[in-house]
């Protein structure tokens, strides 16, 4: 119950590794020092493997236990503190963390942790698919299984008062997106219904939308401060088509979005979809691409029919196809059924029949290297292309 310490300690050459948060630290040192009812971390130091450094300091003083007073601080630079598939995120962090008990039976633990964090260069990767149902596996238990007792809940009370800023560089893309961001925000409450404040801005941003590329104009995530810590989304970008100034918006709760399309001059929704992906009014739409143009409206307006999980997507699965799906094919925009499949995973294969005989098309694309992929296409009349794509992501 009062203990007393004496005596130096050092670490060298040492490595941590957080799965679940990707960050991992190299040539770790640390030295540490006892002095009866104190414990002082004189210094701790570490580096990502990738230039970014991270520094930390301490001192634990404890006269009669439970009873405590922590303080800490810690320094990042440039140090990659997330590094998994879909974000990766480079900052500079000063932080201070202060935390204290009391002697008394059942007192919690106070404290708050305070400063500051500057995004120097963040990367989001968005999926292709979101896991939205994950199944119940059924559990038999044969026997007794003895359950260990809970250790009593150690009752807490951190007060977070953290601002996060990024000036550009904050790269989000994926499913047709390429976008940069600025961000500034401000979390506080306590550690385990913590508050975030603040917007994030766009910068600069195309979006692949409907076979054609649209300019984001403006764009923000707003946090209000409240419980649910769900941003307000509004987007808007724009692309000419015939004519026309096609707008695209996005706004609403970013887990229940609304898409609207209209355009300048005014006109309904279904004429700026057709100008949009056929370049023509929708009265003079093949029924093929009729049949595209619902599927569209149905899409932007969030029917299950326009969806991933969709008539088409289901009945492509059904059919043992990858993806099945109608879109436009040459500069005429006449429109196509495309079947695509995996044949093993790195050889893909998409078949597209439009509305003539000869317009039928075979495409195998094989990833040779990483970054190297062969490409070959064959149509109705036998005469065929071959290619060379290569590709680097940085």
């Amino acid at each position: 119950a009062a203990p007393r310490l004496s005596g130096r300690a050092s670490l060298a050459g040492g490595s941590l590794v957080h799965d679940a948060l990707g960050l991992a630290l190299r040539d770790v040192a640390a030295q540490a020092v006892a002095d009866g009812t104190r414990l002082e971390l004189r210094s701790l130091s570490a580096t990502d493997g990738e230039g970014g450094t991270m520094t930390a300091s301490g001192l634990l003083a404890f006269g009669r236990l439970p009873a405590f007073d922590a303080r800490a601080e810690l320094h990042a630079k440039r140090a990659t503190l997330v590094r998994l598939d879909l974000l990766t995120a480079k900052a500079d962090a000063d932080l201070e963390l202060a935390a204290s008990r009391g002697a008394e039976a059942g007192s919690r633990v106070e404290g708050s942790l305070r400063g500051k964090v500057r995004v120097d260069e963040a990367r989001f990767e968005i999926p292709q698919r979101f896991t939205s149902d994950v199944p119940d596996l059924p559990v038999t238990e044969v026997g007794a299984v003895a359950q260990a007792a809970a250790p009593p809940a150690l009752g807490a009370a951190l007060e977070l008062d953290v601002s996060i800023e990024g000036d550009n560089r904050l790269f989000v893309s994926g499913r047709g997106l390429e976008s940069e961001w600025s961000t500034k925000l401000r979390v506080h409450g306590r550690a385990d219904e913590p508050r975030v404040e603040g917007t994030v801005e766009s910068v600069r941003g195309q979006l692949a939308l409907l076979g054609r590329r649209f300019e984001v104009t403006s764009g923000s995530l707003r946090f209000d401060g409240q419980p649910s810590n769900v941003p307000w989304l509004s987007v808007t970008a724009q692309s000419d088509a015939n004519g026309i100034t096609a707008i695209a918006s996005l706004s609403g709760p970013a887990t229940n979005p609304v898409a609207e399309l209209r355009s300048e001059p005014a006109l309904p929704a279904d004429e700026v979809l057709s100008r949009v992906l056929f370049g023509r009014s929708a009265a003079g739409l093949t029924p093929l691409q009729s049949v595209q143009l619902a599927r569209s409206l149905a899409e932007l307006s969030g029917s299950p029919l326009g969806a991933g999980s969709g008539l088409l997507s289901g009945i492509g699965r059904t059919l043992g196809f990858d993806r099945l799906d109608v879109d436009s094919s040459g500069a005429d925009g006449a429109a196509a059924l495309t079947a695509s499949r995996y044949l093993t995973d790195n050889v893909y294969l998409r078949v597209q029949q439009g509305l003539t005989p000869e317009s039928s098309k075979l495409r195998v694309e094989w990833r040779v290297l990483r970054h190297l992929t062969i490409e070959s296409d064959v149509s109705q009349d036998a005469q065929g292309e071959v290619g060379a794509t290569w590709r680097w992501d940085y």
